[in-house]
């Protein structure tokens, strides 16, 4: 899904916000004051590779929805508000609401090319590699557009090619923790074991001193397990477990506990995650679920039966 805000980088919406806000002072009608303020709000609040920007992300969600609704109301060909609203919505599990603002956004300005990922979660992958293809001719330079085409190519099945894009996205910015770590995902998905380690090892570099405040630590210690490295797996969640973090209560810990092979325990991690998603309610690890969801990394336990069930529910409207 394409957007300004690059995971992995450390973002602080308090500074830009308030430029923003006093841009809409002085002008009520600037609309992409008024677009980007809940674009801020809706990627601070959903970026997987950084430190949630807030303990009120609820509170978040209802001021981006409310700025994005107001943009619209002064441009509706404002593609900015529609991304993010469109945000809003998929991250409520209000996935036909959130398909119908993206393609809202697209009948207005064709270049529109997101809500690929949400596509994908939805089991239409032609669409989604056909969108994310789009974004890469118009930017074929940007190493985020060719790891948008190998998240929707490996969600697809079709890995190979998603090592493709992957490895010219780590040529195009070889210091990019995430394209880093999409292609070790990649190998794993392969069973290329060696890649994959050498990979995700170089991520974990790349991410630095403060990898450990961000929730993206659960993911490394999943693939840790994968890899087999359990030893390894055990002392990152145990070192999670330390962290203010650990306190969520969100789907991360599914990944900590499929890590420890407690397979009862993800398991109930994930029937709450799927309460909620039949509520409504925001979920701030909805990317790692989704990788769940889809078995991006060809995990047999998540084929065992109980799994493909809760697997199978975990989806929005």
């Amino acid at each position: 899904m394409r957007s300004s805000f690059r995971p992995g980088r450390c973002f602080r919406i308090g500074r830009r916000d308030a430029l923003l806000a006093r841009a809409t002072e002085l002008d009520p009608r600037f609309a992409d004051a008024y677009a980007l303020r809940a674009q801020n709000y809706a990627h601070s609040m959903v970026n997987s590779h950084n430190q949630y920007a807030s303990p009120d992300a609820a509170s978040l969600a209802s001021a981006a929805e409310a700025l994005a609704i107001r943009a619209l109301e002064i441009d509706p060909a404002n593609t900015l508000a529609h991304g993010a609203l469109a945000l809003i919505h998929r991250q409520h599990w209000r996935w036909t609401d959130a398909i119908a603002v993206y393609e809202r956004g697209r009948a207005v300005d064709p270049a529109f090319d997101e809500g690929n990922w949400l596509y994908a979660f939805m089991g239409r992958y032609d669409r989604a590699v056909e969108l994310s293809r789009r974004g890469l001719r118009l930017n074929p330079y940007d190493p985020e557009a060719h790891t948008d085409l190998g998240l929707t190519l490996l969600w697809a099945g079709r890995a190979d090619e998603a090592i493709g894009s992957f490895r010219r996205a780590v040529d195009l910015k070889p210091e990019d923790p995430v394209a880093h770590l999409f292609l070790g995902r990649a190998y794993l998905r392969q069973g290329h074991r060696a890649g994959a380690l050498a990979e995700i090892k170089m991520s974990r570099q790349l991410f630095g001193e403060d990898f450990l405040s961000m929730p993206t630590a659960f993911e490394f210690a999943y693939y840790y397990a994968r890899l087999g490295l359990h030893e390894e797996a055990a002392r990152l969640v145990a070192a999670l477990e330390d962290r203010t973090l650990a306190h969520r209560d969100d789907g991360m810990w599914a990944l900590a506990y499929l890590a420890l092979g407690e397979r009862d325990r993800a398991l109930d991690v994930l029937e709450r995650v799927i309460d909620r998603a039949e509520r409504q309610e925001l979920e701030p690890a909805f990317l790692p679920l989704m990788m769940l969801r889809l078995n991006e990394v060809a995990d047999p336990v998540l084929e065992l039966p109980e799994f493909v069930d809760a697997r199978a529910r975990l989806v929005g409207d």
